[in-house]
Parts: structure tokens; sequence; C-alpha cells
């Protein structure tokens, strides 16, 4: 199967290029956060834990009904949900720039 090993090869170069070039919080910027999302998360202060949108539309994405999130004037996020007997089952955000631009 050298297929699959190119696959394979292609798919773990890329996931190690992706780690290297994705910015990294030192460990104390990282201590910081949690312990804000902790107090908040204890106090049951929503507003403390997410940053809201500028604005958010319904939208088709992918064949389904999306949230489409707005900041600074532009896309921020498309999120989907799956529903199963009337309750959110499955949650997804894409967040990638490169898809968003098609939105």
């Amino acid at each position: 199967m050298p297929g699959a090993r190119q696959l394979a090869a292609r798919a773990r170069r890329r996931v190690a290029k992706a780690k290297q070039s994705t910015p990294q919080a030192s460990k104390a910027e990282r201590e910081r956060v949690l312990m804000v999302f902790r107090a908040a998360y204890e106090a049951g202060d929503l507003a403390g834990l997410v940053r809201c949108p500028d604005r958010v539309d319904f939208a088709e994405a992918g064949g389904e009904l999306a949230l489409v999130c707005h900041r600074e004037g532009r896309v921020h996020s498309v999120d989907t949900v799956q529903i199963t007997d009337g309750l959110i089952t499955a949650y997804r955000r894409v967040l990638n720039p490169d898809t968003l631009v098609r939105v």
C-alpha cells in the first residue's frame, strides 16, 4: 500500500508543521487565563467565560442551518449543531480563515 503510506507521511508532516506554526502561550499566560476562566466558571459568569461576537446571523453552511458570528466587521466563526430528540448533541465551530472567506 504505497499510496496509503504516502498519505500518512504527508499527514504527519502537515500536523508537525501546524504544531510549529501555532503560537504557544507561556506557562504564566496559560496559568493566568485558566485562573480567570475557573473564577468565571465558579461564579457562573457566562460573560466572563466567552467573548461575545459583535453580531450573529443565520446562514446555510454545508446544507445545514448555521450561526455566523461576526467580530470587527468580519466573519469570525461558523457554528453548526446536531440536534437529537430536541437536545444539542454535537456542536461544531469552524474558525479556519481560509474556509471562512467563502461565507
